[in-house]
């Protein structure tokens, strides 16, 4: 019979899908994916498209009959998820389209993705399991959590994991030797962090699959925004029970995705490894000043898969002062707007001592990138412009800051 609510890891999963709901690369993998996409369909592209589909469906299900005005507050959960996630509208122009307050919205659309989630487990296939009731309990309590991202040393946090699992592993007579390295700063909740970690080496421990655990900490870029600091442990002997392990760790993989974290089992039947990835910098502010709207909703699609707050500006007559208030870590920029162009925008941004030092990316579709850079862009992007194209360019800049 099936639950009368779905688990609050599954209804977690389906706002992760919907944020990412034209990430084909994010879907491909997507947890959900075993609940509602049966195994039959191999082709990893064909599995994300089946699950879009079956969100696009979920919300067009929420439609009320005809005759419903757009403004009842009935048409909201649908009219809210349709237009955050199947159009890409930004939230502020959805507030306004249905004359509701930022907090309304919010509860709207917290409720909304509860009933996607509803309709999406009564339709899960037949042989789908629901999340542990331990994993269930760890969920909750994360929820009732005040998770708080902050900078923190990785390596400190990981000798206080050691230290804390220490007596466990001298009573199965297991060495732990942490190997020298960087500190590796990670930008996380530090004490889910370290409770992860404690997590991690006691599950090894208790496997008792190994005499010597060594641990590393390190560091390394990535695509995007993204900067990671990892925790790698390795010295896991290959022999029996990798099976049972494998799974009492996949079974913490649900934390490490609550605080922006990676559990990386890949390596570990072939190398007897574990790694963990954290994310390494805060969210970097990208600011996009474009007065066509699609545009915007095209680069704001580009970007949610990775670590960027989107400062979406579609006045260029604002552009300065928002720019100014906000202090974006990039800036996107078109130079044909009506009112105040790209052009004036850029003279503007580079004159100002304030501003002069943000990274500015022209995108357009005249051939300028000559008078961009003799006025100070520091990047010239032709349009149409791709997604790779994007946030490569994005990636250069930020890290040379």
């Amino acid at each position: 019979m099936a639950e009368a609510r779905p688990p609050v890891e599954f209804v977690r999963q389906v706002r992760d899908a919907l944020t990412h709901l034209f990430d084909a690369a994010h879907l491909q993998h997507h947890p959900l994916l075993q609940y509602l996409v049966p195994s039959a369909v191999a082709d990893p592209r064909a599995r994300a498209q089946a699950l879009r589909e079956l969100l696009l469906q979920a919300i067009n299900d929420l439609r009320p009959p005809a005759g419903v005005s757009p403004l009842d507050p009935a048409y909201r959960p649908y009219a809210i998820l349709q237009h955050k996630y199947a159009e890409g509208f930004p939230s502020e122009e959805i507030q306004r389209k249905l004359a509701i307050s930022r907090r309304q919205f919010y509860r709207e659309q917290y409720r909304a993705c509860d009933a996607v989630a509803g309709i999406l487990w009564e339709r899960r296939l037949p042989k789908a399991e629901p999340v542990p009731a331990a994993e269930r309990a760890l969920d909750e309590e994360l929820d009732e959590m005040s998770l708080r991202s902050q900078p923190f040393s990785l390596r400190e946090t990981v000798q206080q994991a050691i230290a804390a699992v220490l007596p466990l592993a001298a009573s199965h007579g297991i060495e732990l030797e942490l190997q020298p390295g960087p500190s590796a700063t990670a930008y996380a909740d530090e004490a889910v962090s370290r409770q992860l970690a404690i997590s991690i080496l006691s599950t090894l421990v208790k496997q008792g699959l190994a005499k010597r655990l060594w641990l590393s900490v390190d560091e390394a870029p990535a695509l995007g925004s993204e900067r990671w600091a990892s925790f790698t442990v390795g010295g896991v002997s290959s022999q029996a029970g990798y099976a049972d392990l494998r799974q009492r760790l996949e079974a913490l993989s649900g934390m490490a995705r609550r605080i922006g974290g990676q559990l990386d089992l890949a390596h570990l039947e072939s190398q007897g490894k574990i790694g963990l990835r954290l994310p390494s910098s805060r969210e970097q502010v990208v600011a996009i000043v474009d007065d066509n709207a699609k545009t915007l909703r095209l680069f704001q699609r580009y970007l949610e898969p990775y670590r960027y707050r989107l400062l979406l500006i579609q006045d260029g007559g604002a552009a300065l002062s928002q720019i100014a208030a906000s202090r974006p870590d990039a800036v996107v920029l078109d130079v044909m707007m009506h009112g105040t162009d790209g052009w004036q925008i850029l003279q503007s941004l580079k004159a100002d001592p304030a501003t002069a030092s943000i990274p500015v990316i022209v995108c357009s579709v005249l051939n300028e990138q000559e008078l961009a850079s003799a006025i100070g862009a520091d990047s010239y992007l032709r349009k149409p412009v791709s997604q790779l194209a994007l946030v490569q360019a994005l990636a250069t800049l930020l890290r040379q800051r």
